[in-house]
């Protein structure tokens, strides 16, 4: 109403539309000018790394005091 009460749910919906059109643009821009080769080596990488990270933290649990990490846990429960 006169714009007092900020944008209607229609004008939120038309603006939220445009960003999204925006975003994609630029995405497939950005796509472009890397090439789907840097892209593909890029998303290797990252999930190497995020593998390795999961794999150390495994590597630590197995390696961890097993009645520290069991009370800590129930810990975690307790207070939940």
């Amino acid at each position: 109403m006169f714009g007092l009460f900020g944008d209607s749910e229609k004008e939120k919906a038309k603006k939220r539309q445009k960003l999204i059109a925006k975003a994609q643009k630029r995405a497939a821009a950005a796509r472009d000018e890397i090439g789907d080769e840097t892209l593909q080596k890029i998303n290797e990488a990252m999930q190497k790394r995020a593998q390795s990270e999961s794999e150390k933290a495994k590597k630590q649990l197995q390696n961890s005091d097993k009645e520290k990490l069991a009370a800590h846990l129930r810990s975690i429960i307790d207070d939940k």
